[in-house]
C-alpha cells in the first residue's frame, strides 16, 4: 500500500495558519496527504486549524527574530521533526522559516522537501538599510529550501538572485480569494449591513482589514481624519481586526475627539458583508508583500489607498483603480481618500476596474499552481478531487 505522504505546515503564530492556508491544508487532505501544523498558540486560533483535522503542535516560537524564546523553539520543533517522518515541510512567516530550516537541515532521518513562502521580504526598493540586513539572511537560507515561492513582481525578481537547491524560485498572486463571497453588489444588503453597524446613509465610510499593529499603520488613517471632517462631517473610519496596538491607538482616537468617527469592530468572520458597507479600502501598511485584505476589498468592488510599499504598486495603478500615497503622510493620505470619496463616477470605475483585476488573484488559481508544487515532489496527480 502507498504510504500517505506527511506534510508540515510552518508558521510563526496560528493565526497566520488561519487566515491564510485553511483552503490549501483541506486541498492537500484531500489529495490523501497527512497533514500537521507548527505554531505558536500565543494569539489563539490552533483549534481552528484542529478542527479541519489538522494534527497541531505548539511551539513557542516569538515574532522578533532577536528574541532569546526562538531558542526553545528550536529545540521543541527538532523534537516534532524527529518524532515525525515528513516528506514535505512548507513553511511560512521569517521566524519560523529560518528557526525550521535549521531544524530541518541537522535532523538525522532523510530530509524533507523545504518550500518556503516568502510573504513579502523585509528588505524592498526605498526600504531602510535596517531592512536590506535581512536580505543576506534570506540570500543564505535558501541554499536549505527546494522551493522558493513569493506573491509579488519586486521580490520574484530579487529572489531570482538567489540559489535554492533545485533553483526553482515561483510568483504566485497571493494566497488566494474565494471570489465567491464577493460576487453580491446588493444595494439593499449594504443598507442592511450599515443599520446593523448604525451607519447612516449619507456617511462616507473608510475600511481598514487587517491586524492592528505598529507595520499595519492604521494610526496615519487616524491622522487624516481631521483633515476630511472639516470638509465632510460624516466621514466614518471602521477598523476591522484586533492586535498590539489597539489600546495605543483607541486613546489616541480620544486625544484628538475623534471616537465619533472612529469605530474599533475587533476581528470579525463577516469581512464581505463589512465591505459592502464601505465606500472606499485604505491600508497604510509600512511594508506590505501584497495585501490580501486588499484583494478581498478589490473583489468587492472598493477603489483602494494603499502606501507606496511593494504590495501597493503591485496591485494599485494610480488614478486608475486606486492611489498611493507616502508612508507616514496624513494629509496625502486625506487627499487621496477624498479624490475618491467626492468622485462618484471615478470610484464606480474604479471599483469596476478592481473586480476584474481580482480575478488574477482567486483562491482557484492559486490552488491549481500550488498543487503542481506539490505534485512534482509528491506525486498527488490524480487523487484529488478538486480538479
Amino acid at each position: 500500500m502507498r504510504k500517505r505522504p506527511q506534510i508540515l505546515f510552518l508558521a510563526t503564530v496560528y493565526t497566520h495558519l488561519a487566515n491564510f492556508h485553511k483552503p490549501i491544508m483541506k486541498m492537500l487532505i484531500d489529495s490523501g496527504c497527512e497533514v500537521h501544523a507548527a505554531a505558536s498558540n500565543a494569539e489563539g486560533r490552533m483549534k481552528e486549524i484542529e478542527d479541519i483535522g489538522i494534527k497541531c503542535w505548539e511551539i513557542s516560537f516569538d515574532r522578533s527574530p532577536f528574541s532569546i524564546k526562538n531558542l526553545p523553539a528550536y529545540y521543541e520543533l527538532k523534537k516534532v521533526l524527529k518524532n515525525n517522518h515528513y516528506d514535505l515541510i512548507h513553511m511560512h512567516t521569517p521566524v519560523a522559516s529560518i528557526v525550521g530550516r535549521c531544524a530541518a537541515a541537522i535532523t538525522k532521518q532523510q530530509r524533507p522537501v523545504i518550500i518556503y513562502t516568502a510573504h513579502g521580504f523585509h528588505f524592498f526598493k526605498g526600504g531602510s538599510i535596517k531592512n536590506w540586513l535581512f536580505y543576506p539572511i534570506e540570500r543564505t537560507f535558501a541554499r536549505l529550501t527546494d522551493v522558493l515561492i513569493t506573491i509579488n513582481e519586486e521580490d520574484f525578481l530579487l529572489a531570482q538572485q538567489f540559489k535554492t537547491r533545485h533553483n526553482k524560485v515561483f510568483k504566485l498572486n497571493g494566497m488566494g480569494v474565494d471570489l465567491r463571497q464577493f460576487e453580491t453588489n446588493d444595494s439593499v444588503l449594504r443598507q442592511k449591513v450599515r443599520r446593523m453597524l448604525n451607519i447612516s446613509d449619507q456617511a462616507k465610510v473608510i475600511i481598514t482589514v487587517a491586524e492592528v499593529n505598529d507595520n499595519k499603520n492604521q494610526l496615519q488613517v487616524i491622522q487624516s481624519l481631521p483633515y476630511l471632517i472639516q470638509e465632510d462631517p460624516n466621514i466614518l473610519y471602521l477598523i476591522v481586526g484586533n492586535g498590539a496596538s489597539e489600546d495605543k491607538l483607541k486613546r489616541i482616537t480620544q486625544e484628538l475627539r475623534l471616537s465619533g468617527c472612529v469605530h474599533f469592530l475587533g476581528f470579525r468572520r463577516d469581512i464581505p458583508k463589512l465591505l459592502l458597507a464601505a465606500d472606499v479600502f485604505v491600508l497604510t501598511s509600512k511594508r506590505e508583500g501584497l495585501g490580501l485584505a486588499a484583494v478581498e476589498a478589490m473583489a468587492a468592488g472598493l477603489p483602494l489607498v494603499m502606501t507606496n510599499t511593494v504590495g501597493g504598486r503591485t496591485l494599485i495603478r494610480p488614478g486608475i483603480n486606486g492611489w498611493l500615497v507616502p508612508r507616514d503622510d496624513p494629509q496625502a493620505t486625506a487627499t487621496a481618500i477624498r479624490e475618491i470619496l467626492n468622485n462618484t463616477d471615478g470610484a464606480k470605475q474604479m471599483a469596476k476596474i478592481n473586480r476584474e483585476v481580482a480575478l488574477n488573484y482567486s483562491l482557484a488559481y492559486v490552488k491549481h499552481h500550488l498543487f503542481e508544487v506539490y505534485d512534482e515532489f509528491l506525486g498527488l496527480r490524480g487523487t484529488t478531487k478538486m480538479f
